[in-house]
């Protein structure tokens, strides 16, 4: 049965989150034969035949088209939990090659082995095996038997991806490849035809991480030209919106300064490395004149300069724009250019010692400057060899078909399998038995619903009877010129980083309003040419709405009302399901008497008085700048109690302690 079923398995395209094997006839068969057949697929650890058998398979198809099937190799290990066990008449858990001998040593972890497709759309795993400890040689002899077997199916590998702890260094000289910044060569001969490449490149997300992880343990960085990268300029941009309560277009958070809690997180190494808290932080400098920021302009560079470099050997859609497309004829300079700096730049870093300024690439932090020095030159290498050589199989380069995150996401769902937590041996093996599988049988697809489209504007909602069931004290602490507290704030002032945070929010509300407003006068009163403001000059890329004045004075007296509430209960937000309707209720009142939308004056006398379209528009921006600061308020409380939790940190010591 196995054979039958075997010889017609092939590959199909699929997303990248899924393990694109499947099967191309559909038997009806019953349930004790699939189980039959299901059962008799083998996954022991070692070559998996039945992944052979399908590339093998998909090859040949490809040839009959007369295409090259391309793909990248990658390797990384999953830990196992240290377990012994019984089932299917054996005994699991101990190292195993795959080779009929087993250890007597307890495995810790599994070493899996993927191909992702550069010119198509998927992705297999094709081996793994149960080790404790693997030498450099072991490792390197087991990537080119790997090698060496899909170059007999015909399968053409030109690159190899691992994550960078110093064995894999190890194992790359071993194969005849050099990271050092000194005599970089970033590829090693293919064992089958030494004419072609294997090219090397170190996971970006963790490379991304490891710079991360640097930059702030050693707090000040110097450049060639003797400029300084400081850490405490990301400390005091956070600091500063934690006191104001408001962000400047950035996803900056005290979890990004408390990075060690979550090092193994990759958004937050992104998010910090981002144009965004570079534009946050030259807009203090240059336009607020912060003092705390002063000389900031190398810190902006740099973290421009990296986040270029990742957006590069990150990207993952054909259709994609600005540092995110792909690599092809038409973006190759920029590529280039934008890779070169950023060597430059890692090139002449330097960090002190103790005792005097080094290269920061003679240290013991220099894996990620290798990393992104050696993956910015196999990215243009992949790239000549699989794009501008003549019957080039590909017509431009993703990069991110050259990550390892396809093995993470295939390790996520191997997790998820036992509760989001390290499998056992056997239980790893069952996972990456029905992963594998998976689409060999299909039930159907799901259903698509459709998006509700309904106009907001044809609709007034029925306040008045909810309104009779507000909280009166919420009602007069929103009130303003409350003499009856003692030295309260001015609450009526709003600073100038607030209102470039205003500004920025305010457009993100106008891009809402625009889904749901149909009315034509309406539409053009939400937006603006005149009198941009200049955080958004500065944040702009081509695609940024420019709210106009009449919604920035709305979402302005919304903030208002926010604040008079966060100052009279102490800093907490505000409770109650009564507290957006409150606020909404009380901009109308502060906004009536004023023209916010000079070109809807007469528009809205066209319509009844309860269909008023300017009364609309302030109900619903209000609303969502409610909507947006109460989802922000929530985030902060739930962050100020979450930093104290170890749990975090401490979870595998929690869950296995004493066993």
């Amino acid at each position: 049965m196995m054979e039958d079923l075997a010889e017609q398995i092939s590959v199909l395209n699929s997303n990248d989150d899924d393990i694109a094997v499947t099967a191309d006839v559909h038997v009806d068969v019953g349930g004790e034969t699939i189980r039959n057949w299901y059962s008799s697929v083998s996954a022991d650890p070692g070559f998996t035949v039945a992944s052979f058998t399908a590339l093998k398979n998909h090859v040949a198809e490809k040839k009959k088209e007369g295409k090259e099937t391309v793909c990248a190799l990658m390797i990384d290990e999953i830990y196992v939990h240290q377990q012994v066990d019984f089932g299917s008449g054996q005994i699991h858990g101990y190292v195993d090659f795959g080779t009929g001998e087993i250890d007597n040593t307890v495995a810790t972890q599994a070493m899996v082995l993927m191909v992702v497709s550069i010119n198509e759309s998927w992705k297999i795993p094709f081996v793994y095996f149960l080790i404790a400890s693997i030498t450099r040689k072991e490792k390197a002899n087991i990537i080119r038997e790997s090698l060496c077997r899909l170059h007999a199916i015909g399968v053409r590998v030109v690159s190899l991806t691992c994550d960078g702890p110093s064995q894999n260094f190890a194992m790359v000289r071993e194969l005849g490849a050099d990271l050092n910044i000194s005599n970089v060569r970033p590829y090693f001969p293919h064992p089958e035809d030494p004419t072609l490449k294997v090219h090397v490149l170190l996971d970006p997300c963790h490379m991304l991480k490891l710079l991360r992880n640097a930059f702030a343990t050693a707090g000040v960085l110097e450049t060639e030209d003797g400029k300084q990268i400081k850490w405490q300029y990301i400390e005091h941009l956070n600091t500063l919106q934690e006191k104001e309560g408001l962000w400047l277009g950035k996803k900056l958070r005290m979890a990004h300064i408390q990075w060690r809690k979550q090092k193994m997180k990759v958004h937050l190494a992104a998010q910090l490395f981002s144009s965004s808290v570079a534009d946050a932080l030259e807009y203090c400098e240059q336009e607020l004149k912060y003092p705390q920021f002063r000389g900031c302009a190398a810190t902006v560079q740099f973290l421009r300069t990296i986040d270029g470099a990742f957006d590069v050997l990150n990207s993952r859609n054909p259709l994609g724009k600005g540092l995110k497309a792909p690599i092809k004829p038409s973006t190759k300079d920029r590529v280039e250019a934008i890779l070169q700096r950023a060597e430059t730049c890692l090139c002449g870093l330097k960090v002190n010692n103790g005792k005097q300024l080094v290269h920061m690439h003679s240290t013991a932090k220099k894996t990620s400057i290798y990393g992104f020095i050696a993956n910015g030159r196999s990215a243009l290498n992949i790239y000549n060899d699989l794009v501008e050589r003549p019957n080039a199989p590909c017509r431009y380069l993703l990069t991110y078909k050259l990550s390892q995150d396809h093995l993470e996401l295939f390790f996520a769902a191997v997790r998820a399998r036992g509760g989001y937590n390290n499998p056992n041996a056997r239980q790893f093996r069952a996972a990456y038995k029905r992963l594998l599988v998976r689409h060999q049988v299909k039930t159907g697809t799901g259903n698509c619903l459709l998006r509700d489209n309904t106009d907001i504007l044809d609709s007034t909602p029925a306040a008045v009877n909810i309104a009779r069931r507000l909280d009166v004290e919420l009602v007069e602490m929103l009130l303003p010129g409350d003499d009856t507290i003692p030295d309260l704030p001015d609450v009526d002032h709003l600073s100038e980083y607030k209102d470039a945070a205003i500004n920025y929010i305010a457009g993100f509300v106008v891009k809402k309003l625009r889904e749901k407003v149909t009315c034509m006068p309406c539409s053009q009163a939400l937006t603006s040419m005149e009198g941009t403001h200049s955080f958004l000059a500065l944040k702009d890329r081509g695609g940024l709405q420019k709210p106009s004045k009449g919604m920035v004075a709305v979402c302005q007296a919304t903030e208002r009302c926010f604040q008079r509430l966060l100052r009279r209960n102490g800093g907490k937000p505000p409770q109650g399901s009564g507290v957006t309707l409150a606020v909404v209720i009380q901009v109308l009142a502060d906004c009536a008497e004023k023209n916010l939308f000079p070109g809807l004056h007469n528009h809205m006398f066209d319509t009844c008085v309860e269909a008023n379209h300017v009364h609309i528009l302030v109900k619903m921006a209000s609303s969502w700048f409610c909507k947006v600061r109460l989802n922000h308020l929530a985030r902060r409380a739930t962050e100020k109690f979450k930093c104290k939790m170890v749990r975090r940190r401490l979870t595998k010591l929690i869950h296995f302690y004493g066993e």
